[in-house]
């Protein structure tokens, strides 16, 4: 996914946040690190994190997700803009 496309979609709320949370690359972090977006770094955190509490309170949700992608998600660390 292009850094631009992911800050649209992180501005618009994606409709499939699964799908979204999956399509993050370590390249895309990286570039929000370097570029200092530090609220679209966080908004990937919140959602990664509603995901993995939704993940541990139901026993099946019919998706397919990487879980080891979403920890390195939620592990991101709090900017102050």
């Amino acid at each position: 996914m292009k850094l631009d496309q992911l800050i649209q979609q992180l501005d618009e709320e994606p409709d499939d946040v699964i799908e979204f949370l999956s399509a993050i690359t370590d390249e895309n972090i990286q570039a929000l690190k370097n570029n200092k977006q530090y609220k679209e770094l966080e908004k990937i955190r919140l959602l990664a994190s509603d995901v993995w509490m939704m993940l541990q309170v139901t026993a099946s949700g019919g998706h397919l997700i990487d879980v080891h992608h979403l920890q390195k998600l939620i592990e991101i660390p709090k900017f102050e803009s």
